[in-house]
C-alpha cells in the first residue's frame, strides 16, 4: 500500500462476520505491540497499517502478518451503550417519508430502528462518526438526491441499510429521523469518543421534555457516562 503501508484486505463486501474478523485481526496486531507499526486504520473489511521502514522492510512484515492469520482471531467482549433518542418533529425532518418509503406507519418504524442492538463496523469520514448495522429493514434507506449543508450535531441518520449519529454538524446526505442530545465527544477525557470499534449501540426512544433535561444535563457537565454504559 505505497512504499511505508500495508493493506490486509479480507473481502470486497460489508457483514457482520467479516467484521468480527476484522476486529479479531486487530486485536491480535494491537498484542503483538510490533515496532515497526505505526498505525492501524480498521475499515469495513480490511485493516490499513503505516510501517516504519526502518524497522523492518514491507516484506518482513508481511510474513509475521501471515502467521497472526494462523491464530484464533478473539475481537475484545462487546459492551452495550445505550443512545437515548427523541425521533421526529423538528429532529426528524425525514421521518415521516422513511416510513411511508419502507411501507410503515411512523411508530412502527421507529419501533424497528430501536428494536435492535448495532455493530460497530467502522469509524471515520469525521471524528467520531460510527457506520452502525444492520437495520432490520425490508429494503435500503436512499441517501438524499441533494445533501443539507448542514446537519446538526446529535442527529440519527439512516443510509443504507446502516444507521449513524453525527458527532458534530457537518454536511450529509444520510436520512434525519432524530437527535440524541449525547455529546459523541467526551470532552476532557480520554479515549475522547462515546463510542469504540468494539461495542454494541442500543438506541432508547424519549421524549421531547426528557431530551430537554438530558440537554440541560450535558451543558451543565452534570451527565454521568456511566448510566449510558451496559
Amino acid at each position: 500500500y505505497g512504499d511505508r503501508g500495508l493493506l490486509i484486505q479480507f473481502e470486497d463486501h460489508i457483514s457482520k462476520e467479516i467484521s468480527s474478523q476484522v476486529k479479531g485481526y486487530l486485536s491480535a496486531l494491537r498484542e503483538l505491540k510490533h515496532p515497526a507499526i505505526q498505525a492501524t486504520i480498521p475499515a469495513f473489511a480490511s485493516i490499513s497499517l503505516m510501517v516504519d521502514v526502518n524497522h523492518t522492510t514491507l516484506e518482513e512484515l508481511k510474513c509475521v502478518l501471515d502467521g497472526l492469520m494462523s491464530q484464533p482471531l478473539v475481537s475484545k467482549a462487546a459492551r452495550e451503550i445505550r443512545i437515548p433518542v427523541c425521533y421526529g418533529g423538528e429532529f426528524g425532518p425525514d421521518l415521516i417519508a422513511l416510513a411511508n418509503y419502507q411501507g410503515m406507519s411512523v411508530s412502527q418504524f421507529i419501533e424497528l430502528h430501536h428494536s435492535t442492538s448495532y455493530q460497530v463496523y467502522m469509524r471515520g469520514f469525521i471524528p467520531g462518526f460510527a457506520y452502525l448495522g444492520d437495520v432490520p429493514s425490508s429494503k435500503p434507506t436512499p441517501r438524499l438526491k441533494n445533501a443539507r449543508l448542514r446537519v446538526p450535531k446529535g442527529s440519527i441518520a439512516l443510509a443504507g441499510f446502516q444507521t449513524a449519529i453525527y458527532p458534530s454538524s457537518i454536511a450529509g446526505g444520510w436520512q434525519i429521523i432524530g437527535h440524541t442530545p449525547l455529546g459523541m465527544v467526551k470532552e476532557g477525557e480520554h479515549p475522547p469518543f462515546l463510542i469504540d470499534l468494539d461495542d454494541l449501540i442500543r438506541f432508547i426512544p424519549i421524549s421531547l421534555s426528557e431530551h430537554e433535561e438530558l440537554s440541560r444535563k450535558r451543558k451543565a457537565g452534570q451527565l454521568n457516562w456511566e448510566d449510558y454504559y451496559g
